[in-house]
């Protein structure tokens, strides 16, 4: 009897799989994609010296608000309840939030900043406001209203493609 085919090996973990063809490089929405990406980057590499994540300061920032649910966290942050059970233990362990008992429903859970939190939510918003900042200088008034015009069409070809279902 034949011995079936072999699969190849699975990527070593941690690993990334090798990437398909992206719908979007090479086209007019690429420079989009890879300033997002630059943008992302300068992100985190601002919020490392603090060993924040960027969901971290994220959710930092919803509980900066004010009490909010684990659900509104996931559902902010676009993560599965998990996920956002998992980024609030993290938080929670370093002391950044705190877990209570909602005022209204005994049976809900809040999540709030603690003062800790409150100094990492403050310090993460002040580094994302300067690099804010310095991009407006670097594009000076005219390149700021440039990114915003160009902001508005995609904004509003990606709304006439919702109108016309073409997602």
């Amino acid at each position: 009897m034949p011995r079936p085919p072999r699969r190849p090996p699975s990527p070593a973990r941690g690993s990334r799989p090798r990437p398909r063809d992206d719908p979007l490089d090479g086209g007019p929405l690429a420079p989009y994609k890879a300033n997002y990406r630059g943008l992302l980057a300068e992100v985190r590499a601002l919020l490392a010296p603090r060993e924040l994540l960027l969901s971290d300061a994220r959710a930092l920032r919803l509980a900066g608000r004010g009490p909010t649910s684990p659900t509104a966290i996931a559902l902010a942050l676009d993560i599965s309840p998990a996920s956002a059970t998992e980024l609030i233990d993290r938080l929670e362990r370093r002391g950044l939030l705190r877990r209570s008992t909602d005022r209204t429903d005994r049976r809900a859970v809040v999540v709030s900043l603690t003062p800790s939190g409150s100094r990492a939510n403050r310090w993460a918003a002040e580094r994302v406001r300067r690099l804010a900042r310095a991009i407006s200088r670097e594009l000076g008034p005219e390149g700021c209203a440039a990114v915003d015009h160009a902001s508005g069409l995609v904004a509003a070809a990606l709304q006439t493609c919702r109108a016309r279902r073409l997602r």
